[in-house]
């Protein structure tokens, strides 16, 4: 399941949207899992986030939070800012600057 966040609104909180693959809410039944491969931009936002997970079972709802070694996530806007690459020549070991691929990113 797919699914996306962007964090350039005014709210303490951005709405994630589905993107693909099966619907959210879903039931979770018998053992089964569910993966959420989820996608979080900004423009112009420098923002410390976490994401959670809202669940109900047997009407009683329960909040987790996702933290990775306990800390929350970092995201910042590069919209406008410089891609600066470097390369070495191995024969003079001299650095030089290059063109930064944004295809490494993906």
């Amino acid at each position: 399941m797919k699914a996306a966040a962007d964090l350039d609104g005014n709210a303490d909180f951005a709405t994630v949207r589905h993107s693909g693959g099966p619907s959210l809410p879903q039931e979770i039944t018998g053992g089964r899992t569910v993966s959420i491969a989820l996608t979080v931009s900004t423009g112009g936002a420098d923002c410390v986030w976490m994401p959670e997970l809202v669940r109900a079972k047997d009407g009683e709802v329960k909040t987790t939070e996702f933290r990775i070694g306990g800390r929350d996530f970092h995201t910042v806007a590069t919209d406008g800012l410089p891609r600066p690459a470097w390369k070495q020549d191995l024969h003079t070991r001299q650095w030089s600057v290059t063109v930064f691929h944004e295809s490494i990113l993906r």
